[in-house]
């Protein structure tokens, strides 16, 4: 997986997520990101290949911390949405996960039991 979301444009979102953070509004992030990816398409190259000049180039709001955000584990960790694929949600869903099935082994216990 680490693979594959490096040869892939699904960290275009926090690419402007970044960009908000440090004061754009989404609205001009999301133009600033579309003209990064369009170069990135240009030069043959992903978005965590770029370099930090050549972001410069689309906004003097990326600095040295982009490079970090961009990883792919710094990508998944910030999706903390409810069923998100961050970590924490992760561990969330198996806890829910496992108390379900805790509760569907008791009901055909019960089931069995009544035949």
């Amino acid at each position: 997986m680490a693979e594959a979301v490096h040869k892939d444009f699904s960290n275009a979102t926090d690419l402007a997520d970044y960009l908000v953070r440090k004061g754009l509004p989404f609205r001009q992030a999301h133009a600033v990101v579309g003209k990064c990816v369009a170069y990135a398409i240009e030069q043959g190259k992903f978005l965590p290949q770029l370099t930090l000049a050549e972001y410069q180039e689309f906004s003097p709001l990326f600095a040295k911390d982009l490079l970090e955000a961009l990883k792919p584990e710094n990508c998944v960790a910030a999706r903390t949405s409810y069923g998100g694929p961050a970590f924490t949600e992760n561990a969330k869903q198996m806890t829910l996960g496992k108390k379900l099935i805790t509760k569907q082994k008791n009901v055909i216990k019960q089931l069995q039991k009544n035949l």
